[in-house]
């Protein structure tokens, strides 16, 4: 399960990488890769709340459920006070996001492939 967790957070990096770059050379963001970018981090954080929920929210993955969590506010974020406004994205809530996200992914990743 966390496999496939751990790919949906891929693909949402991936995503998420094309939309910083167009961000940072003030080019037009696709709202195509922004909802997929956005479904992908769903279903990757959705598989990791099944396995906290499995484990008790015991264990090591309780942490990487909680950034992932604050990674998915601060994107929602985003989308609600910002874009959907109009407004120009901050780029400490952008880059606060994306750092947030790659540490909890990174986390998961060495606790999943690790075999902890």
């Amino acid at each position: 399960m966390l496999l496939v967790a751990m790919g949906f957070l891929v693909l949402a990096a991936i995503l998420g990488l094309v939309l910083i770059i167009k961000f940072f050379m003030n080019r037009p963001m696709s709202v195509e890769v922004a909802i997929f970018h956005g479904m992908s981090a769903e279903a990757g954080f959705i598989l990791v709340f099944v396995k906290a929920y499995y484990m008790n929210f015991s264990g090591l993955f309780i942490l990487d459920l909680i950034l992932l969590a604050c990674a998915a506010l601060a994107g929602l974020s985003l989308v609600m006070l910002f874009h959907l406004r109009g407004k120009k994205l901050p780029i400490a809530l952008v880059l606060g996001h994306a750092t947030i996200g790659l540490v909890g992914f990174s986390m998961l990743a060495i606790k999943t492939l690790s075999g902890i």
